[in-house]
C-alpha cells in the first residue's frame, strides 16, 4: 500500500471520528438551547474524545449565550467491557466474532481522561466515576437529573445496567437527549445491543420519545418526552 491510499484512509478514519464528536456536540447545545434541566453524563469514555468534544461545546455554548454551567459526569470501569452474560448480547454478531469480548474497548485509564478533560474544564466541572454501571450508576444521588446521555456502552446488558436505574429514579428530564454511539452495530438487528435496550425501557416506563437523527455511520439519538416516573 503506497503512502498516498495510506493517507486518504487515514483521512477517513480522522472524517468519522470528526463526525461522532460533532454529532455530540450538536447534542450539548440541544440540551443547552432547548432549556432542558440537568447535567450531562457520557456513559463509556474509552479513548476520550468525544469526552472532551463534549467539555469543549459545554465551554462555548456558555460563552456565546452566557447561559448556566452544567456538570459532566463520565462513567466507565476503565478495564474495558465485561463479561457479555445476557441473551440479547450472547447471540449477537459482534459479541460471536468476538469483537465484544471481555477486556475489549479499553481507552485511556481514569488518569488520562481526567487530563484530557481537564484541559477544557476546570475541575470542579466534571466527576470521573470508575466501576461497573451496575455498581456505581445506582449510587447517584437521587435528585441527581440529566439533560443529555452519551451512550457508549456496546453491549444490551450495560445499556441495561446504566439506563434502568436512571429512569426508575426520575433522573432523566423531559425533553433529555439519548445519543446511543452504537445503534448502528450487530446489523442494526433489534433483538440486540442498545436498540434492544432501547425498545425494553420504551415498554418498561411507558416512554414517549421522538427520534432526532444519526450521527457518524453508527449512532442515533432519541429526545424523551415523558415516561412513568419523569419528574414534573
Amino acid at each position: 500500500m503506497d503512502q498516498l491510499v495510506i493517507d486518504e484512509v487515514m483521512q477517513v478514519r480522522d472524517r468519522l471520528q470528526e463526525d461522532r464528536v460533532k454529532g455530540v456536540q450538536d447534542a450539548v447545545y440541544y440540551c443547552y438551547g432547548g432549556a432542558v434541566e440537568g447535567d450531562i453524563v457520557e456513559f463509556g469514555t474509552m479513548t476520550g474524545k468525544t469526552a472532551r468534544g463534549i467539555a469543549v461545546a459545554m465551554l462555548a455554548v456558555e460563552g456565546q449565550y452566557g447561559l448556566p454551567p452544567k456538570h459532566l459526569w463520565l462513567y466507565d470501569s476503565f478495564i474495558g467491557l465485561p463479561e457479555p452474560d445476557r441473551a440479547p448480547d450472547l447471540d449477537s454478531p459482534h459479541v460471536q466474532l468476538g469483537h465484544w469480548a471481555s477486556g475489549g474497548c479499553q481507552g485511556l485509564t481514569m488518569e488520562e481522561l481526567s487530563a484530557k478533560v481537564g484541559e477544557v474544564l476546570p475541575k470542579d466541572r466534571y466527576s470521573l466515576v470508575k466501576g461497573w454501571y451496575a455498581d456505581t450508576v445506582p449510587h447517584i444521588a437521587k435528585d441527581q437529573r440529566f439533560a443529555m446521555m452519551h451512550v457508549d456502552c456496546d453491549l444490551y446488558g450495560s445499556t441495561m445496567d446504566c439506563l434502568v436505574p436512571v429512569f426508575e429514579k426520575g433522573q432523566v428530564s423531559r425533553g433529555c437527549v439519548i445519543s446511543f454511539d452504537d445503534w448502528m452495530c450487530n446489523q442494526a438487528d433489534p433483538q440486540f445491543g442498545e436498540r434492544k435496550a432501547l425498545a425494553e425501557l420504551i415498554e418498561r416506563f411507558d416512554m414517549k420519545t421522538s427520534p432526532w437523527n444519526g450521527y457518524t455511520w453508527s449512532g442515533h439519538r432519541y429526545i424523551v418526552h415523558s415516561y412513568n416516573g419523569m419528574p414534573a
